[in-house]
């Protein structure tokens, strides 16, 4: 009976590497720059990102004929470590408190947020943020059966502060302006540092809603 090697995650990885630069050897063996340059990069957080580029740049076929398999290895072996070593989830819900149900609807209506109604009854309702990203709006009586603290109040405290990112600036500008016009109050002045700028409101019912716009760009 054969038997069968059961090698580490750590390991393959390894192998890879070690594969990959033989094949890379015989294939850019004349190129000692584009060489020097791929195995600076290749055990780094970017080396995927960097050898696809390499294999896009040069275009050729003993490229893709050796390289790319090595790489969706490479790929598979490195997602298989990150989620092995880190919790990650795939959707987040943010609960908060209100007093009306129907007032708070309106008011974000207005800022134009859309409601999963799947989720929605005479008490709660799901605000949709983006695809994973939601917001659960509970009436006070009914957000008291998740917890047995008290209910803070936002207009005299407060417990979180949620930030949202914008396209732009003037994006920025307007949910605070709609949001101002709809009800809501000014949290704080506005906050301009060049390449982030942010404003804040806070809702009918205290909580305060941060939107930042950041020029990814600068952070790159």
């Amino acid at each position: 009976m054969q038997q069968h090697t059961c090698l580490s995650l750590s390991t393959l990885f390894d192998l890879n590497i070690l594969i990959t630069k033989k094949m890379l050897a015989s294939v850019v063996g004349n190129y000692p720059a584009t060489t020097y340059w791929f195995y600076s990069f290749l055990a780094s957080n970017k080396f995927s990102l960097q050898l696809t580029e390499l294999i896009e740049t040069q275009n050729t076929a003993k490229y893709k004929k050796y390289l790319f398999p090595i790489l969706s290895n490479i790929k598979e072996i490195h997602y298989q470590e990150v989620k092995k070593m880190s919790f990650r989830s795939n959707n987040i819900f943010v609960n908060l408190p209100i007093k009306n149900l129907k007032k708070s609807v309106d008011f974000f209506s207005t800022l134009g947020f859309e409601f999963n109604q799947q989720f929605t009854d005479e008490t709660t309702t799901c605000m949709i943020v983006h695809d994973n990203i939601f917001v659960m709006l509970l009436e006070e009586s009914r957000f008291q059966t998740f917890t047995n603290k008290n209910i803070v109040d936002a207009t005299k405290a407060t417990e979180v502060l949620i930030a949202l990112s914008a396209e732009s600036p003037e994006q920025v500008d307007e949910m605070v302006n709609k949001a101002i016009e709809a009800g809501g109050s000014h949290a704080n002045e506005k906050q301009d540092h060049g390449f982030m700028y942010g404003w804040s409101f806070q809702d009918l019912d205290g909580h305060i809603w941060e939107v930042v716009y950041m020029d990814e760009n600068y952070v790159e």
